[in-house]
């Protein structure tokens, strides 16, 4: 795999490089559009540069760059916004590393899971009213008798009394144990 760095873009410009490297070089530069677009700008100038030259001789003098870029070849501008766009591009779909596929099912997998969850149906809890006429009979009754409670004043004979007390019938009715064995 051939890197793209100056030296190398510029062997590939000069047509230095042997036909595998050459190979490389095309491919490497199929993957990343910004290095591509160099090359191509660099190619343009280098034209513009030898038809120069063969019209008058390099000559350099202070009208050199102004007219080097009157012959260059009209070319649309550049759209700061497609370079942000093509550089963050490559940060979030990486087209060289080998889990490209992955991080691209992995995003549309997290992208649908977030939609889900936002457009999907909200659950809510909802209190159920579905009681029968039995039932709410009984609480009426319930509560009636709850309030007829809380409203009545106390009194002796209304408390009841527990069993086995003083004053119910089954006092003492059992034997005593007086600890003899026989």
């Amino acid at each position: 795999m051939m890197k793209l760095n100056e030296s190398n873009i510029l062997d590939y410009l000069d047509d230095r490089l042997c036909k595998k490297d050459c190979a490389d070089m095309e491919e490497a530069l199929e993957r990343s559009e910004d290095k591509s677009s160099d090359v191509d700008d660099a190619r343009l100038a280098m034209q513009a540069l030898h038809a120069l030259v063969s019209v008058e001789p390099v000559v350099v003098s202070e009208d050199f760059w102004p007219r080097l870029r009157e012959k260059l070849p009209a070319q649309p501008p550049r759209n700061a916004m497609a370079q942000v766009g093509s550089t963050l591009a490559g940060w979030l779909w990486p087209t060289t590393s080998k889990w490209a596929i992955s991080a691209r099912v992995a995003a549309v997998v997290a992208v649908l899971a977030m939609a889900s969850l936002w457009f999907g149906p909200q659950r809510t809890v909802t209190p159920s009213s579905a009681i029968s006429a039995s039932e709410k009979a009984f609480i009426s009754r319930s509560m009636q008798r709850h309030v007829d409670y809380v409203n009545s004043p106390p009194g002796v004979n209304s408390l009841p009394l527990p069993v086995g007390d003083a004053g119910s019938a089954d006092h003492n009715t059992e034997q005593l144990d007086d600890g003899y064995m026989p």
